[in-house]
C-alpha cells in the first residue's frame, strides 16, 4: 500500500495533461500511486501519458457516458493509497503541495484542502484565488450556506473517510457539481477537516466552457431538491446568485433584478452582497 492515490480524469486534454503530471511527479513527497482514468480519448493522450517512464503512474481507459465521477470512482476502486487526492487534467500543483497536506497526517484529519490561483486561458492578470476558510466551526453548516468552497484539485481525503461515505454520485443531474455533493455528504459523516490558508496549486479555466445559463438554472433546481431547499426564499445566498445571473442571460431581467436585489439587503455575506450591488448597477442599465 502506498500513501497517496492521485486520481487524474481525463479526455481529450492532450493539450494540458503533460503540465498536471509533471507538476506530480515533481512532488517534494514521493510516495505515491498517479491514477489516469481516460474517457477513450481520440487526441493524443495517450501517448503523452505513455512518454512519462514513471512506475508510478496507472493509465486506464474507460467510457464514463460523460459523467466524470464515473472516472473518479473507477479511479477509486483500482487505489491503493491510505489517503486520495483528485487532480483534474488541466490543474497542476506546487512542488511541495503533497508534503503540505501529509504534514497534518498526525492530527486525524479526514479531508486537508487548500487555497488554488485562478488561470484563465484570456487573461494577463490572474489574482483571484478560490478555497477559504469554513463560516462555522462546522463544516457542513459551512458548505450548505456559503457552497463550494472546497477546490476538487486541492483536497486530500482519508481512506476511511471514503469507506464510510462511499463512492461519487453517477447521477446525471448532478454532473458539474458531483464534487460539492460528495463534500455535502462526507461533512454529514465528519467534520475532521483542515484548511491550509496557503496556495499550493493552480485552476485552469479555459476557452472551452460547456456551461450555459439554462444548465445553471437546472443545476441550482437540482440542488434545491437534493439539499431539501423547499422554499425559494430560504434558499442560500450563493444558489440565489447564480440564478439570478443565469436569468438575465436568458432575458429575465426583471426576475433577476429581484433576486439580485433580495441579496443584496439580506444577504449577510459581504462580498457576496458586493457582487449583487456591481451586477445590479450594470443589469439596470
Amino acid at each position: 500500500m502506498t500513501d497517496i492515490s492521485i486520481i487524474m480524469p481525463t479526455f481529450q486534454n492532450a493539450k494540458y495533461i503533460g503540465r498536471a503530471i509533471k507538476s506530480v511527479l515533481s512532488q517534494t513527497y514521493k510516495e505515491f500511486e498517479l491514477i489516469i482514468i481516460d474517457n477513450y480519448s481520440q487526441d493524443k493522450t495517450q501517448q503523452i501519458v505513455e512518454s512519462f517512464k514513471d512506475p508510478r503512474i496507472i493509465y486506464q481507459k474507460f467510457n464514463n457516458d460523460g459523467i466524470i465521477s464515473k472516472s473518479r470512482n473507477i479511479g477509486l476502486n483500482l487505489s491503493r493509497g491510505k489517503y486520495i487526492a483528485f487532480l483534474d487534467s488541466d490543474d497542476w500543483w506546487y512542488k511541495e503541495k503533497l508534503q503540505a497536506c501529509m504534514n497534518h497526517k498526525d492530527d486525524s484529519f479526514d479531508i486537508v484542502y487548500h487555497k488554488m490561483r485562478v488561470i484563465r486561458a484570456n487573461s494577463y492578470l490572474n489574482l483571484s484565488k478560490i478555497g477559504r476558510s469554513p463560516k462555522f466551526e462546522n463544516l457542513h453548516q459551512s458548505l450548505l450556506e456559503q457552497g463550494n468552497f472546497i477546490p476538487n484539485s486541492s483536497v486530500i481525503i482519508s481512506r476511511s473517510a471514503f469507506n464510510d461515505v462511499g463512492n461519487l454520485s453517477e447521477d446525471k443531474n448532478k454532473v458539474t457539481w458531483e464534487d460539492f455533493d460528495y463534500w455535502i455528504r462526507l461533512s454529514s459523516k465528519t467534520n475532521r477537516f483542515k484548511f491550509i490558508n496557503k496556495t499550493l496549486g493552480y485552476y485552469w479555466i479555459g476557452t472551452e466552457n460547456n456551461t450555459t445559463p439554462e444548465r445553471t438554472l437546472r443545476n441550482v433546481d437540482n440542488m434545491k431538491k437534493i439539499l431539501y431547499f423547499d422554499n425559494e426564499q430560504k434558499l442560500p445566498s450563493w444558489l440565489l446568485y447564480q440564478r439570478a445571473i443565469s436569468l438575465f442571460h436568458i432575458n429575465k431581467r426583471t426576475e433577476s433584478l429581484k433576486y439580485l436585489k433580495y441579496i443584496f439587503k439580506n444577504s449577510d455575506d459581504m462580498v457576496l452582497r458586493l457582487k449583487a450591488l456591481i451586477r445590479l448597477m450594470q443589469y439596470s442599465f
